[in-house]
C-alpha cells in the first residue's frame, strides 16, 4: 500500500510539471521555427572569415524579415565614394545568410540556408546606436512561421518567467534557455534594457526574447545584445525596437 501512494505521488507530480500541450507546440513554432543563425562571411587577405549571431523571423506584408543586433552585420557595410551623392559616400551591404535548423523526431535533420539582405540597421550600441538591424530574405516563404510580437499596451515584469533562443559560441544553434526577466528598465550608456537570467554566450547577439503572458501565448518582447555573464545579460526591449523602426517608412509597423 505504501509503495503505491508513493507512485501515485510521482505521476502525479509528473503530470502537473509537464507543460500544456499549446505551450509545446507555440515553443515548436513561435521559438524554435522563428528562430535563425544569422552569418556575416567575409573575405580579407588572410582567407575568409564570418561573424555569427542570432536573429527572428517576422512575416510582414507579405515579405520575411529577420530582426537581428546591428553589431552582428555591422562588418557587411561597404562606404563606396560617390560624386554624385552631396555627401561624397553611398552606402552599400553585402548580404548576409539566414540559418534554419531543420529537426525531425527529436533529431536534426539538416538546415535551411539562405541569404537576406540587409534592409535597416541603426549604428551598433557601441557608437551609441540602438543596434537594431533588420533583413528580408529573399526566398522567405521557405521559412513557415512568424514570431509574434508583444502587443502595444502590454509590458513585461520583473520575475516574469522567459526564454532565450540563441547560436551559443556560433556552433549550437537554436539554443534554448529559460529564465526570468530579472530587471526593466536598467540604463546602460544613456539606453534602456532588460536584465534576464536566461543563458547566453558569443553567437547569442541578435536573438530573441520571449514570454507567455497570462492568455497563455508566447510572444517576443526583445532582442539580446551584449552580457556581463552566463546569467546576467541585457535585452533591448520591444517598445525601443519599435521606436528605432519608425524611421523606416517599410519597417514602421513591422512590430505592430
Amino acid at each position: 500500500m505504501r509503495r503505491c501512494a508513493l507512485l501515485l505521488c510521482a505521476v502525479v507530480t509528473l503530470a502537473v510539471a509537464a507543460p500544456p500541450a499549446s505551450l509545446r507546440q507555440q515553443i515548436q513554432e513561435r521559438l524554435l521555427g522563428t528562430s535563425v543563425q544569422v552569418v556575416a562571411e567575409l573575405s580579407s587577405e588572410m582567407g575568409t572569415y564570418s561573424v555569427r549571431g542570432s536573429g527572428t523571423v517576422f512575416k510582414h506584408n507579405d515579405h520575411t524579415y529577420v530582426l537581428t543586433a546591428a553589431h552582428v552585420i555591422e562588418e557587411l557595410k561597404q562606404i563606396i565614394e560617390d560624386d554624385e551623392n552631396e555627401k561624397g559616400k553611398r552606402v552599400l551591404w553585402r548580404d548576409a545568410w539566414v540559418v534554419l535548423e531543420r529537426v525531425k523526431d527529436g533529431r536534426k535533420t539538416g538546415e535551411l540556408r539562405l541569404l537576406a539582405k540587409v534592409v535597416f540597421a541603426t549604428k551598433s550600441e557601441e557608437d551609441g546606436g540602438d543596434d537594431v538591424a533588420v533583413l528580408e530574405v529573399y526566398e522567405g516563404d521557405l521559412f513557415p512561421y512568424s514570431a509574434v510580437p508583444l502587443p502595444k499596451g502590454r509590458s513585461v515584469w520583473v520575475g516574469q518567467e522567459c526564454w532565450h533562443v540563441g547560436s551559443l559560441y556560433g556552433e549550437f544553434v537554436n539554443s534554448v534557455s529559460r529564465g526570468i526577466i530579472a530587471a526593466v528598465g536598467r540604463l546602460l550608456h544613456g539606453k534602456t534594457f532588460y536584465q534576464t537570467s536566461t543563458t547566453a554566450a558569443p553567437g547569442s547577439s541578435g536573438g530573441g526574447v520571449f514570454v507567455v503572458e497570462d492568455d497563455g501565448q508566447l510572444y517576443w518582447v526583445g532582442m539580446l545584445t551584449r552580457g556581463a555573464g552566463q546569467t546576467v545579460n541585457f535585452v533591448v526591449p520591444i517598445e525601443r525596437v519599435r521606436a528605432a523602426l519608425q524611421a523606416s517608412k517599410d519597417l514602421a509597423t513591422l512590430l505592430d
